[in-house]
């Protein structure tokens, strides 16, 4: 009895099996060799491609073969190894780093209303450099100052910060004030900066940076005085804590930190020294 077999199968000993094509593909007509089988066809720079100098699973040569492209800028959700592909995490952001602040002791003597800074000895610059959008919060703590306050001195203080190495200033929101009050008295009285803790939503595109310089700044109503440091750990810290928003999931890339006085914009977190 004659068996009829359709494209891309066959008869061997009397089993029905697939006949395959050795150039890859699936489909089914004239391939090498004038051979009626079921193949795989893809097109160029495919996501699948055949590989004849790979064996498959069975030992047998040939195979296909998933390309996943290696560069960063690819930051697709799949990544492969020599172990097989994984998906990774999502992308989080997590930055501290501590200052000093320059121009120390500061004596304020106006004439008139007047106001004075004491900067950050740095200027950060954060940058995202994944390929999702990255939100998240901006944690400034600034501490361990104090103010010397002569008879008549009248004062307040807040947190400001620059994002343009110190041309402008601006507040933050809400913002804190400490106020200074010396009217009255006839001697000099200190009085510590109350340590301040500031935190400020932020939002970054893929591969954006931003720079953040941090100051104290005094304004004096009247009177005179002198700002200087109160122990040995006056300072300032800054702290990052972003997560994706804008993509589903993409490399995790955290603490990433050039040398001092570097700027690497494919860093999460960079600084320069200021003054």
């Amino acid at each position: 009895m004659a068996v009829c077999v359709a494209c891309g199968l066959k008869l061997n000993n009397g089993v029905l099996s697939v006949d395959t094509c050795t150039d890859g593909g699936i489909g089914c007509g004239n391939t090498a060799g004038d051979q009626q089988c079921l193949y795989v066809k893809l097109v160029t720079n495919g996501g699948i491609v055949y590989d004849p100098s790979t064996p498959d699973q069975t030992g047998s040569p040939g195979g296909l073969r998933i390309l996943v492209d290696p560069t960063p800028a690819g930051c697709n959700a799949l990544v492969s190894t020599s172990e097989g592909l994984f998906v990774p995490c999502e992308q989080n952001i997590h930055d501290i780093d501590q200052a000093g602040f320059f121009g120390l002791p500061l004596g304020i003597n106006p004439n008139g209303d007047a106001l004075f800074r004491i900067e950050s000895n740095k200027t950060w610059y954060y940058c995202n450099p994944g390929c999702c959008t990255v939100e998240g919060r901006l944690l400034i703590e600034a501490g361990g100052l104090a103010i010397d306050m002569d008879a008549g001195f009248y004062a307040y203080s807040r947190v400001v910060i620059s994002g343009d190495g110190g041309a402008t200033w601006g507040g933050l929101f809400p913002e804190h004030f400490d106020w200074f009050d010396n009217r009255g008295e006839t001697d000099v009285q200190r009085q510590a900066i109350q340590a301040l803790d500031e935190s400020q939503w932020n939002l970054q595109g893929a591969g954006d940076c931003d720079e953040i310089t941090i100051a104290y700044e005094i304004k004096v109503l009247a009177g005179t005085g002198t700002v200087s440091s109160f122990g040995a750990n006056a300072g300032l810290e800054f702290h990052r804590d972003m997560s994706s928003v804008g993509c589903n999931i993409c490399a995790n890339r955290s603490n990433s930190h050039p040398p001092p006085g570097a700027f690497n914009p494919g860093n999460s977190l960079s600084w320069t020294p200021r003054g």
